[in-house]
């Protein structure tokens, strides 16, 4: 064997070497982790303080809906202040509370704005200078941008950098809180088309529950919307067409939430925390009765018109829409429905009720006068058990000299 090779094999028996081989291969992991751990924090690093823009849609929300979700409040310092209506440009087109967002655009580091991902509420604060001039007047208008924007936790505040609209127009107006008893007359009922739905009920019979509510809204709007149209909305588009679909024989009755009318409710009026239930019976499509006639009877008082100058129709033909099956059998029969007609239907006409500006005095003057039926048969009502639907004018005209 060559001397080289002897000392080698002789290195590789020695003890000591064998030891210092197996320290030295136990050594090497240990660079290798330190390398990963530093790529590991560099990734990292980047996933946390790396800055990012990203944005996030929030409905504006009510005063008294909760902050517990994603949305954007515009707080109020007043409880007797309202926002009456925004608009999306000065004089321009309305902010749909119900279907329109804000879009609201975040810059900053990734760790932070995975807070987005969970509940984030926005708010602004109406300036004091605002809130005093709709003390004062009685109105006034905030120009909303994103400088007033916050945060309601405050992290996310400062990395607000934009919103859109860019502006948005907030009418303010003094509020005012009012009891409403509820009745058929302030009430505006929406049916689905077909169907004649609209004729299949009684609306005087309508059932509240409660049957008071305290309506909230713009002083004004409050005081002449209670006096001078129906401020709710009964919508049974979607139960009516549901009952449609299974066929009816009978009366029944169908109950809805009754609602503040929508454009009611976009100019800030809303109901106080309440659900109200209204009832409303639907009787089953009419049977028609045809060719009726009855005579005519003029009530000549409180009339200017002299009465031995003018001549009235004497009959006007009308139909009975019959919504029940006794009543309707009764018509069914000829002679029963001749001698009913006659026993129990009156029609009347006032010539008072003419309009007063018409002018009269033409030998050619002819208006239309509008029957006034009266019933006298308490087993039945008029709108209820049956309608009327007049099928002939009834004319009033100047007799010839």
């Amino acid at each position: 064997m060559p001397r080289d090779a002897a000392a080698q094999l002789e290195d590789i028996r020695d003890p000591r070497n064998r030891q210092r081989r197996r320290r030295s291969s136990s050594h090497w992991p240990l660079p290798v982790a330190l390398v990963l751990a530093i790529v590991y924090w560099f990734y990292l690093n980047s996933q946390v303080y790396r800055t990012e823009d990203t944005s996030l849609y929030l409905r504006i929300i009510q005063a008294t809906e909760s902050l517990a979700t994603h949305g954007f409040d515009i707080r109020l310092p007043r409880t007797d202040l309202i926002v009456t209506r925004i608009e999306k440009s000065k004089g321009g087109a309305a902010f749909d509370l119900k279907n329109e967002q804000v879009r609201v655009t975040f810059r900053a580091p990734g760790a932070l704005l995975k807070q987005l991902h969970t509940n984030t509420a926005l708010v602004a604060d109406v300036p004091d200078a605002v809130v005093e001039a709709c003390r004062t007047n009685g109105s006034a208008v905030f120009e909303l941008d994103k400088s007033y924007l916050k945060d309601a936790e405050g992290d996310l505040t400062p990395h607000i950098v934009a919103i859109e609209p860019e502006k948005l127009f907030v009418h303010l107006g003094r509020s005012r809180t009012q009891p409403i008893d509820l009745s058929w007359d302030v009430v505006k009922i929406r049916y689905p088309e077909g169907k004649n739905w609209d004729k299949r009920i009684f609306e005087r019979e309508i059932r509240f529950l409660p049957d008071i509510v305290d309506v909230e809204g713009p002083d004004k709007l409050i005081q002449t919307s209670a006096d001078d149209k129906a401020i709710f909305l009964l919508d049974l588009t979607k139960k009516l067409d549901e009952l449609a679909d299974s066929g009816q024989n009978e009366r029944i009755d169908v109950t809805e939430n009754l609602q503040i009318d929508p454009d009611l409710v976009a100019k800030g009026v809303r109901m106080v925390q309440q659900t109200v239930n209204a009832t409303v019976q639907f009787a089953p499509e009419a049977t028609i009765i045809t060719d009726l006639e009855l005579a005519v009877e003029p009530d000549w008082k409180g009339s200017p018109l002299a009465e031995n100058e003018f001549r009235i129709d004497r009959s006007v033909k009308f139909e009975i829409h019959s919504y029940d099956r006794g009543f309707t059998r009764l018509l069914e029969d000829v002679e029963r429905r001749r001698r009913w007609v006659s026993e129990n239907l009156r029609c009347f006409v006032r010539p008072g009720d003419l309009d007063p500006t018409l002018d009269t005095s033409k030998e050619d003057f002819v208006a239309h006068l509008s029957p006034h039926f009266f019933l006298y048969d308490s087993s039945y009502s008029i709108g209820r058990e049956f309608k009327i639907q007049q099928k002939s004018l009834i004319s009033i005209s100047r007799k010839s000299p």
